[in-house]
């Protein structure tokens, strides 16, 4: 059965603009991760977190998955980082630790019906790829809880359903 996943929530969780954002803005993601990098000791959590959206945008998951990690390391109740990371591992086939970021992400603060609807589809998908079929069912059942439009969740809710008769 078909495993569908809702869009990572990079493009729906961000913090304000730091300093080097206007670069990210442009498209200009090269530019953006080496004015980043050039910050040093002024290195904001949000500034790490702008260099992970360029690295994911860049299709380098690794990078990003380090720059999310910082941005939590100078910021650990950084949600959006958190929930950014946990797509990240996911992509990278490192579940447990998506699994936990998902988790600790979607404890953290309440999020929009959407965000959260697709944070939990999404861990409802590494809950079924590791065969542990009534824990997704649960995510998946929050997930349509939380937005009834999402037809992924809705659709990986009832594969999954079927998976457990």
């Amino acid at each position: 059965t078909f495993v569908r996943r809702s869009a990572d929530c990079a493009h729906l969780c961000r913090p304000p603009p730091p300093m080097c954002d206007s670069l990210r803005q442009q498209g200009a993601h090269a530019a953006h991760t080496a004015c980043v990098a050039g910050l040093g000791a002024s290195l904001t959590a949000a500034d790490a977190f702008h260099a992970a959206s360029s690295h994911s945008s860049l299709g380098d998951a690794p990078e990003a998955a380090r720059w999310y990690e910082r941005a939590l390391h100078l910021r650990p109740s950084f949600a959006e980082a958190r929930l950014n990371l946990a797509a990240v591992l996911a992509t990278l086939r490192r579940p447990a630790e998506a699994e936990e970021s998902y988790r600790a992400a979607l404890a953290m603060r309440t999020w929009p019906p959407s965000v959260a609807a697709a944070a939990h589809n999404n861990l409802g998908v590494l809950l079924r790829e590791g065969g542990r079929t009534s824990e997704a069912t649960a995510a998946f059942a929050a997930a349509v809880a939380a937005d009834p439009t999402l037809a992924t969740a809705e659709a990986n809710l009832e594969d999954a359903r079927g998976d457990a008769e």
